[in-house]
């Protein structure tokens, strides 16, 4: 049976942009349905509507600009994978884009490859991913549950409480990606990870672990595991794990931008440092111990005072503390 075609909307004023799209994408397989609009309001009624899988949307457009178009589909609870397009590349837009979940901004003159890319990259995030975490702790698996559900990729999540169990699972067939945890009772980890690709290469298993240990990390790739994630980890760093395994190209706006390392305020008092990220007031606490590696990204917690941040914001956070706590020298100064 014929997979059906992939609807996309182009909304641009110029025609000879919307040309070019139709062009690019004529001759697709499976074939994408073309949706043109030529202003914001068009655009915003296509979204709408609700029939729209994937969309290129240019920033500027008469009647209602495409920021204003995508933040009032997303406003009515709109999902639509959306690229946003503009001649002015400005660190604004760029932000915009993040603000609003597009998956990708694209700077005019536009290439076609770039948006034969994009397309390949909808179609992978777009099929199913059968994934199996694998933690002795109820909790844990329940938060880890929760980051997947704001993963851009469709994650249908299975648990199990031990590796005896993901054994059984995975023999049973259908499972894509082990979620495996580093420190549980029983069959140790690295002897399931084994077990667990003996019979099935194609199953990719990331082991997790709450500590920072580059030797558990090095032996757990040794031993076959695709990857390694440390806890607490958020959407964005599964997503960025699931681009690499699938070996599609990361969307610019995953990146981190320049210099936001530098606007951090840090403050270090009993067992809390504190950043404060100057331009959005974003607070995030860290906790602090005696004993290397002093600060440990399994305690990370985070201070949901403000408005939640955009992702790379978060992930600079943490880079900041670690990057400042190094550098002030005043961890002996601090009390246990």
């Amino acid at each position: 049976m014929l997979e059906p075609p992939v609807k996309m909307l182009v909304a641009d004023d110029a025609h000879e942009i919307r040309f070019l799209f139709w062009r690019t994408m004529r001759q697709a397989l499976p074939p994408i349905a073309l949706i043109e609009a030529s202003t914001g309001l068009e655009c915003l009624q296509h979204l709408e509507q609700g029939q729209i899988d994937l969309a290129f949307i240019d920033v500027d457009m008469p009647q209602l600009s495409g920021l204003e178009a995508i933040w009032s589909a997303r406003s009515r609870g709109v999902k639509t994978f959306v690229t946003l397009m503009s001649y002015a590349g400005s660190e604004y837009f760029i932000e915009a884009a993040r603000t609003l979940r597009a998956y990708e901004f694209l700077a005019k003159p536009i290439e076609p490859d770039a948006i034969k890319a994009i397309v390949a990259n909808y179609r992978r995030l777009s099929a199913p991913v059968r994934a199996l975490v694998v933690d002795d702790c109820a909790t844990v698996r329940a938060v880890i549950r929760k980051v997947f559900g704001g993963s851009i990729f469709r994650l249908q999540v299975e648990d199990a409480a031990d590796g005896a169990a993901a054994l059984t699972r995975c023999q049973a067939g259908g499972i894509d990606i082990v979620f495996l945890d580093c420190d549980m009772p029983g069959l140790a980890a690295v002897e399931t990870c084994e077990r667990i690709l003996a019979p099935d290469r194609r199953i990719k298993v990331v082991m997790m672990s709450g500590r920072w240990d580059q030797q558990q990390e090095r032996e757990a790739l040794g031993r076959g595991a695709a990857a390694f994630l440390r806890k607490p980890f958020y959407p964005a760093d599964v997503d960025a794990l699931l681009h690499d395994l699938h070996g599609l190209r990361p969307p610019s706006l995953m990146s981190e931008g320049p210099g936001l390392v530098r606007q951090f305020d840090v403050a270090i008092a009993g067992r809390t440092i504190s950043l404060r990220h100057k331009p959005t007031g974003h607070v995030y606490e860290y906790l602090w111990f005696r004993d290397a590696p002093h600060l440990r990204l399994g305690q990370v917690r985070e201070n949901f005072g403000a408005q939640v941040p955009p992702r790379q914001i978060r992930a600079d956070a943490r880079h900041a503390a670690i990057l400042e706590l190094k550098q002030a020298r005043l961890l002996d100064a601090v009390a246990a």
